[in-house]
């Protein structure tokens, strides 16, 4: 008897393991034998030895959820819904039990209780493609997408796979994610967390869910009204480029961008171009709409005479041959501005920054504002 033991006690772990099934406490082997003929879909045989597993072991919930499994699989939903229901009301976390009642409240449009299950789940160890078979299906609804989003304000441990890992979705499906993500708000996910979201939806012309995804994940940096992300170049100090929705710099040794504090501890940088041309510093990809706008800047610890040396454009791909000058800003210290017309000719423009040969300045508070015509 120690010698079946120990083999039924192997198998738990090693279901190849041939274990002896004609004793009383063959827990294991039975359970594996069962699983073996419901892969073949012998239906009543995986039931008997399942049912015989249970008498071996009346309060293991895998066993109660194979039952359940294999009853469903065999077409009796009736004797399914009863092991289910045993299963869920004595709150164990059997995957099984989960999927059940989260499909079963799905059916009854309960998307509030299906989204539980649904988060009972992902805290477990699930695999990218498990994770978006439970997750899609909630978010063909909307009642489903509010679900999901409530769940997420309380920053449960998949969160953050919820945004990535995604290169098997489609771009409806991404637009979709990006929904709840927005439904969600803010203080979830970091910048960096949401950029391969950011970057697949631009990508794929879903600007709004792209921004919507950048609103929620990254924080605003010089009001609402403006368009220009991280305006204060707080986060591109901390992290540099997280998203298609953030600044750009070119990577050469002839351009040297370096972060600063001024006085009072606002954070500035310092470029400083070497090379004999005209070059683009700094650039970042925003959401506009045809119209006219107002590109403002602080150029802190940079002397007046050299302000012209920065000029910024505001067009689809940067194009130097559009830049213009700022100039001073009225009633703001060491602040320029340039209006600049966009005509629309694409979904997104680049907000781009020049800097003259040989020059050495700051930049800082980077504001874009669209003005009333």
């Amino acid at each position: 008897m120690a010698l079946f033991s120990g083999l039924d006690r192997l198998a738990g772990d090693v279901p190849s393991v041939p274990a002896p099934q004609n004793w009383p406490y063959a827990r294991n082997a039975t359970y594996n034998a069962a699983q073996q003929a419901a892969d073949r879909r012998q239906w009543g045989t995986a039931e008997s030895l399942m049912a015989r597993t249970l008498l071996t072991d009346p309060v293991n919930e895998r066993v109660i959820g194979g039952l359940g499994r294999i009853r469903l699989s065999a077409g009796d939903p009736a004797g399914a819904e009863a092991a289910f229901k045993v299963s869920a009301q004595r709150g164990w976390r059997d995957p099984a039990t989960h999927v059940y009642w989260m499909a079963k409240s799905i059916e009854l449009g309960d998307l509030g209780a299906a989204a539980i299950q649904a988060d009972a789940l992902l805290r477990g160890p699930v695999e990218n493609s498990g994770r978006d078979r439970i997750i899609d299906p909630l978010l063909e609804y909307d009642e489903g997408r509010d679900a999901l989003a409530e769940r997420l304000r309380q920053s449960p441990p998949w969160a953050d796979v919820f945004a990535y890992g995604l290169d098997r979705e489609s771009i409806d499906e991404l637009a979709a994610r990006a929904d709840v993500i927005g439904r969600a708000g803010r203080g979830i996910w970091s910048c960096l967390g949401t950029s391969g979201l950011i970057d697949r939806l631009l990508g794929g012309g879903q600007v709004d869910a792209a921004q919507r995804v950048h609103d929620a994940s990254c924080s605003q940096s010089h009001g609402p009204e403006s368009l220009v992300n991280d305006g204060h170049f707080i986060r591109y100090i901390a992290d540099g480029k997280a998203s298609a929705l953030d600044w750009v710099a070119p990577e050469s040794g002839d351009v040297a961008i370096n972060p600063d504090k001024d006085q009072a501890g606002h954070p500035f940088l310092r470029l400083r171009v070497t090379m004999p041309a005209t070059t683009l510093v700094l650039a970042q990809r925003v959401i506009t709409k045809p119209g006219t706008y107002r590109v403002s800047w602080r150029m802190p610890d940079t002397d007046p005479h050299d302000a012209h040396a920065l000029s910024v454009t505001l067009d689809c791909d940067a194009d130097l041959a559009k830049s213009v000058t700022g100039a001073p800003l009225s009633g703001r210290i060491a602040t320029y501005a340039a209006d600049i017309r966009f005509a629309g000719d694409c979904p997104t423009a680049v907000v781009g920054f020049w800097a003259a040969p040989s020059t050495n300045v700051t930049i800082a508070d980077v504001a874009l504002l669209r003005l009333k015509e």
